[in-house]
Parts: C-alpha cells; sequence; structure tokens
C-alpha cells in the first residue's frame, strides 16, 4: 500500500467534543442521538429521541452536529462508530454525554474505518483493564495512534473495498430480515385462511421424553433466533455443572421447551432441535418427541411468533419469584393449538423451504462479516 506515517487521532481532527447530558426528552423537537440509536456506521434506528428547544439552547447548542462528522461511543458499549449523514440533520442535533463527536480535516470514511479496526480495539481493551467502570477519556481517543498513507489513492481504495463489503452485509441483512417476516406472515395468513385448523391439545402432537445423559454428551442451550444450538459454540463458554448425567436428552426432531422469560418470550421459547446427532441440556427443559417430524416442524414455526407463544403459554404458566416459571413438564402439553392436519405436510414443506433458504443466507453472512474482520485487520496496518 505504499509508504505511511502515524498521527494522533487528535491531528487529524479539528476537533473532538463529548456530548452533554439531557435532562428532559420530549415527544419531539431537536434531535437527540444515544448509543442505542447507533445501528450501524451509516444509519440510526428509525425510533429518535427529543428534547426540547428550551433545554437545546440551554444545555446543549454547543454539541450541534455536522455533516460527516464521526460519533465514536465512549461508555458502556465502548468504539461504536457512526458518520453523521445530511438525512440525520433535518434540524440542529445534538449527542450523548458518553458520546465523542470527531470534526475532521479530511478522510472522515478513513479515520472512521479504521476506528473500527483490530488495533483500536485493543487499545480500548487495555484501557478497560486499567478502570472499574468501561469508559474513555477525551484525552485517550485524541491519542490514539492512526496508521495514515501518505498515498490518498491508496486511503480511498481502503475506503471503496471497506464501503463495498459493509454494503454487502447491510444487503445480507435485509434479505435475512425479509425472510423472517416472510416465514411469519405465511403461517399466520395460512392459518388465518379458509383452509381448517382445528384446536387440538398438544398433547396429541407429542409426548414427552424423559431420557437422562448417561453418555456425556454436549450440552447444547436454546436461543431465540438460532435455536437449539451447543453452549460453548454460542455463548463463547460451558455454562454446565460438572455432573450432567442428570441433563435430558434431546434427539434430532424433539421439541424443547425453555422456562426462562427472554425478550418478547416471557414465559419462555419453544424450539425443534435440528441437531443429527443427540445432546443434552438443562433438567430444567422441557423435552417432547413429536408425532412426526412434520408436527415438530409445524410446532417449531407455530412458536416462532411471540404472540402464539405468549397466548398459549399465558393461561398454563404461574410466574414466582424472581421470575421464575412455575410449570410442569406435563402441565406445558395441556393447553390447545390451532393445527392444520389435512395439510400439515404441504404447509411444513412451504416453510421449510424458505428457511432452507434462510439457513443459507444466515451462513453467507458470517462469511462476509469474516471477511470484512480480515480486512480491517491485515489492511489497516
Amino acid at each position: 500500500m505504499g509508504r505511511y506515517k502515524i498521527f494522533k487521532l487528535k491531528e487529524l481532527s479539528n476537533t473532538i467534543t463529548k456530548g452533554t447530558t439531557a435532562k428532559q426528552f420530549a415527544d419531539s423537537g431537536i434531535n437527540f442521538i444515544k448509543i442505542e440509536s447507533i445501528m450501524s456506521r451509516k444509519s440510526l434506528s428509525s425510533k429518535k429521541s427529543y428534547i426540547s428547544k428550551i433545554e437545546h439552547e440551554n444545555y446543549l447548542k454547543r454539541s450541534i452536529l455536522q455533516q460527516n462528522d464521526i460519533l465514536f461511543s465512549i461508555a458502556g458499549a465502548l468504539g461504536i462508530v457512526h458518520i453523521v449523514q445530511d438525512k440525520e440533520l433535518p434540524a440542529n442535533t445534538n449527542q450523548a454525554l458518553s458520546i465523542i463527536r470527531l470534526s475532521n480535516k479530511n478522510d472522515t470514511e478513513y479515520v472512521a474505518w479504521f476506528l473500527e479496526t483490530n488495533k483500536i480495539k485493543k487499545i480500548i481493551s487495555e484501557l478497560k483493564s486499567i478502570g472499574a467502570q468501561p469508559n474513555l477519556s477525551l484525552e485517550q481517543v485524541g491519542n490514539f495512534n492512526i496508521t495514515y498513507y501518505e498515498d490518498k489513492k491508496s486511503r480511498d481504495f481502503l475506503v471503496r473495498l471497506m464501503n463495498s463489503i459493509e454494503d454487502r452485509i447491510e444487503t445480507q441483512n435485509k434479505i435475512i430480515e425479509d425472510l423472517k417476516l416472510l416465514m411469519k406472515r405465511s403461517i399466520d395468513s395460512l392459518l388465518r385462511s379458509k383452509l381448517q385448523a382445528k384446536n387440538i391439545e398438544l398433547r396429541q402432537l407429542l409426548t414427552e421424553r424423559k431420557d437422562k445423559n448417561k453418555y456425556a454428551l454436549s450440552v447444547f442451550s436454546v436461543a431465540v433466533e438460532e435455536g437449539v444450538v451447543n453452549q460453548e459454540e454460542h455463548l463463547g463458554r460451558s455454562f454446565a455443572a460438572k455432573d450432567t448425567s442428570n441433563y435430558n436428552i434431546v434427539k434430532y426432531g424433539d421439541v424443547v421447551y425453555t422456562k426462562s422469560p427472554t425478550g418478547l418470550f416471557p414465559y419462555g421459547i419453544v424450539k425443534q432441535s435440528f441437531n443429527k446427532e443427540d445432546v443434552a441440556v438443562s433438567p430444567l427443559y422441557g423435552i417432547y418427541e413429536p408425532k412426526t417430524m412434520a408436527v415438530g416442524n409445524y410446532l417449531h414455526y407455530y412458536f416462532l411468533n411471540p404472540i402464539n407463544t405468549n397466548n398459549y403459554l399465558h393461561p398454563l404458566v404461574n410466574k414466582g419469584a424472581k421470575n421464575t416459571m412455575n410449570i410442569t413438564n406435563q402441565r406445558f402439553l395441556d393447553g390447545k393449538i390451532a393445527f392444520p392436519e389435512s395439510y400439515i405436510e404441504s404447509l411444513v414443506g412451504f416453510l421449510s423451504s424458505i428457511k432452507t433458504k434462510f439457513d443459507f443466507n444466515v451462513k453467507l453472512l458470517e462469511k462476509y462479516q469474516l471477511q470484512k474482520k480480515y480486512l480491517l485487520d491485515n489492511l489497516f496496518i
């Protein structure tokens, strides 16, 4: 890439300023950007925050953002990068105290990309280890070393390359979200259609499995998006007890019910296992063998919808102290669901085809993300 120099970030910036604290938010008024507002380096959440004009004039006017400013989070989730776009500035816009504003002399996108490199992440990690609170100061950020290629063509090439992979990742995320929505709308639409679906008890479709983990099988967890997944691969470590002989065995096609609240599923989640090998899960989970594989598939798709899940579980679950779920494995089977017996095979086949495409695109996204990481770690020396 040619010759380069090392500059402090403050040497490449016109100004480095800290945001301010909003004392009170409003339903409308002046835009106010918080860390949770930042979705990516070039997009914000559709859910906006506002402050009143009076508060803006009295406290926040000094932190008005300009197009192409770089926002960099310095508290909580450190190192989030965002470039301010013109469309985000319909009126005076301010950033939160936990965000630093960098107004660059030039090469805004190059500097923004460098702030996402592993080199900067290592610096942040070292600074975090010094103090108890994950915070960065203006001085620490201003003293970040930035590798700056002397040849502008080299800098521009890196920016174009990184922008192209980032655009592809955003497109891939949109494809995945569209497929999720298609799956949800498909099952909702089919259940509301003229094709008849009978209300039947879940125990007519599922039988509790009580096999225990006698053979020290790998321990898996259940996640909202990923389903039944290996604990170490999904969470980075195992949270299992030393002795897992009392853990439940899950076989291919089994339906698993987790009795713990999460996000949009306050009564737990229901997933089918697509792992070809037998696995072990916590004894707190309910494990059920479906009448057929297609029945298990249908229940998996049915309970993807949080409304379906919550409507089914709400009458069956008693919430105890500390939000614990008081429901036995047999009690879980007492509720009724809409079951389209006459067209279950065709419905499951259609939904499975969407899931196959969804899984393919998730793997493709992972490859793009790995490619982005490789480029950031190896091109920005």
